[in-house]
This record gives structure tokens, C-alpha cells and sequence, in this order.
């Protein structure tokens, strides 16, 4: 985590989820296509946030803020609190998002839990002139911020109830060369969609995911190609053909696991 200093310049949209505004950055640096900031701090105190800090000019040093109120169990930060005053924000040193400019188009799979966090990525994506498509696993479509988003995307975006394999298939057969991949959703989602994704022949290097809740680490048989759970233990038995594997290090982005080799006393 970094400490940058933003200055308020405008209010530019307000939504049940939260709000956008326009800052500029006087004291610190950001190196991120999307910056993602924790926590707030302002004269009066500080607030718990997530906050996504999209770039609009490096010569300006200008930024739009999308500020996620929606999750937040603490005191909540009002935009008027923000209004015309200097503010510190805690920025992470990790990327959630990684901008490819050789890209053609964007396809984003994602559900409804961070629709703040969406926004800001199609609006990051929508300044560099890169064509995107969402397909959004949502029960609801009246919400402010979603009628934000299809306007941002010129309503380029697919409403899912479900995802299933069948569906995902259809989206990707549709692709053209040139598509990127990002998923957003739980891990089992994540999966799901990532093994439709190789099958459609995406590659490792034009897919990003980020996930959320529980993940089951996997180890991966290189004798009988069976997953197993990862254990807290150097050596686990494989449940298929029962050979106790070695765990080692080396991890499979492709088959998301690490791999299991025979062990040799």
C-alpha cells in the first residue's frame, strides 16, 4: 500500500451504489491503469471504502474516482464530505486490472456484486478506444448504475440468469480474433468459465480473472490427470490411483493446480 493526495474538482454521477467524481492528484504517483484504494482519509477522520481511481489525463494528472458504498458495514462517506476538499487515499500496490492496448475487444463476464468496480473498468477501457462486451449475471436491470454501464458500452451487454455451459459456449463461439477475456465472480464461476474458455481456445495470456469467497486449492495427478483437494501437507494420496503424490511448487495457470508427482523414497 502508497499514500497519494487527490483534490476534488466535480461531482460527476451519483447512484444508489455509490458515485463517480473527478480528482486531481497533487502529492504521490499511480502506475496502475485502475487503482485500487481501501480507505479514505480526510481531515475529520478516515472511512472504509472501495474506490477504483481511473486515469483521465497524465499531463493534467486528472483521475475519475468511482467511490463503492454498497459494502461498506462501517460509517458511510458522504459526497458532500468530499466537496471542494483535499483527501488522502491508501492505494494498493497490486494491479486488479491489467490494460492490453494490442487488444481488439474486451469480453467481460461478470456478475452483479461490484457493479462500481464494472463501471470503472469499461470506463477505463471506453478512454483507450477498446471495443468491450459484458455479459452481466444479474436478476435485476432497473438499477442507476447499470443504466450507466449500457450507456458507457453503447449497450453492448447481455443479461445471464445462470451460467451455464451451453450459454458461455454460445458467447465465445460469436468471438472474433483479437478478444481478451476478464471474469469476475466467485471461484466456482470462475472455473466454470475459464475451462469454457480454453475449450473455445482463449489462451492463458489474453484471460484475467478475479474471484472472491473460498477457493479449493487443487493438486493435479500427473499420473492418472485426477484433481485432488490441496492439503496442508507436503504429500497427499490420489484419490483415483491411490499413488502418494509429491506436491511441488510448480503451478498449472492453465489447469489452475498445482502439480502432484509420483513420490520416490
Amino acid at each position: 500500500m502508497h499514500t497519494i493526495r487527490c483534490k476534488f474538482i466535480e461531482k460527476e454521477k451519483v447512484f444508489d451504489q455509490g458515485y463517480i467524481i473527478t480528482v486531481k492528484l497533487i502529492k504521490g504517483y499511480n502506475s496502475q491503469p485502475i487503482a485500487l484504494a481501501e480507505k479514505i482519509q480526510l481531515t475529520e477522520g478516515s472511512y472504509n471504502v472501495l474506490a477504483y481511481l481511473v486515469e483521465i489525463s497524465k499531463e493534467e494528472q486528472t483521475y475519475l474516482l468511482f467511490i463503492d458504498t454498497s459494502a461498506s458495514k462501517h460509517k458511510q462517506l458522504d459526497i458532500m464530505q468530499l466537496t471542494n476538499s483535499e483527501f488522502e487515499l491508501e492505494v494498493s500496490d497490486n494491479s486488479i486490472f491489467t490494460l492490453n492496448h494490442k487488444v481488439r475487444k474486451m469480453l467481460l463476464i461478470m456478475d452483479d456484486t461490484s457493479l462500481i468496480e464494472t463501471a470503472a473498468i469499461l470506463q477505463l477501457l471506453a478512454f483507450n478506444n477498446i471495443n468491450s462486451e459484458l455479459c452481466l449475471l444479474t436478476n435485476t436491470v432497473q438499477e442507476d448504475i447499470i443504466i450507466f454501464i449500457e450507456r458507457l458500452i453503447d449497450s453492448n451487454i447481455y443479461y445471464l440468469n445462470s451460467i451455464k455451459t451451453p450459454v458461455i459456449d454460445e458467447i465465445f463461439e460469436r468471438q472474433t480474433i483479437g478478444t481478451a477475456l476478464f471474469i469476475y465472480g466467485s471461484w466456482p464461476i470462475i472455473d466454470k468459465i475459464k475451462n469454457c474458455a480454453y475449450k473455445a481456445g482463449f489462451e492463458n495470456d489474453v484471460i484475467q480473472y478475479k474471484g472472491y469467497g473460498q477457493k479449493i486449492e487443487k493438486i493435479f495427478c500427473v499420473k492418472c490427470y485426477c484433481f485432488n483437494e490441496k492439503k496442508n501437507t507436503e504429500d497427499i494420496r490420489c484419490k483415483r490411483c491411490n499413488i502418494l503424490l509429491d506436491v511441488s511448487t510448480s503451478y498449472s495457470k492453465r489447469l489452475d493446480a498445482y502439480l502432484g508427482y509420483k513420490k520416490v523414497d
